[in-house]
């Protein structure tokens, strides 16, 4: 159980996580985009621009992005939802110990 609620707060963490990475490469292009045009070149080569900004960002911006899931795995919701967790298996572990006791006391 403990391994599930891992899962699930690493995953709240990075679908947010990757909302903020597709969100920062959108703004990536329109900047792109905005230095095209202030330099007056073609649509062609803005798609050049384009894909030799996201093969940068991505051969440099790979191990920054590794570092930031780390931190996202230890964020808030991650910490609150591994709370829940192990609060939800500490009552079921209670209840087990209480149903063993009862059933040892009618024997």
């Amino acid at each position: 159980m403990s391994k599930k609620a891992g899962l699930v707060g690493r995953n709240l963490a990075r679908m947010r996580y990757s909302q903020q990475y597709f969100s920062m490469v959108m703004q990536m292009i329109t900047a792109l985009g905005i230095l095209t045009i202030a330099l007056g070149l073609s649509p062609g080569q803005f798609f050049g621009v384009v894909f030799f900004g996201l093969v940068f960002y991505w051969l440099f911006g790979y191990f920054i992005d590794k570092n930031n899931i780390r931190k996202a795995d230890q964020s808030q919701d991650f910490l609150q939802v591994k709370q829940q967790w192990k609060t939800m298996l500490l009552e079921v572990w209670h209840e087990i110990k209480d149903e063993k006791k009862m059933s040892e006391l009618q024997k």
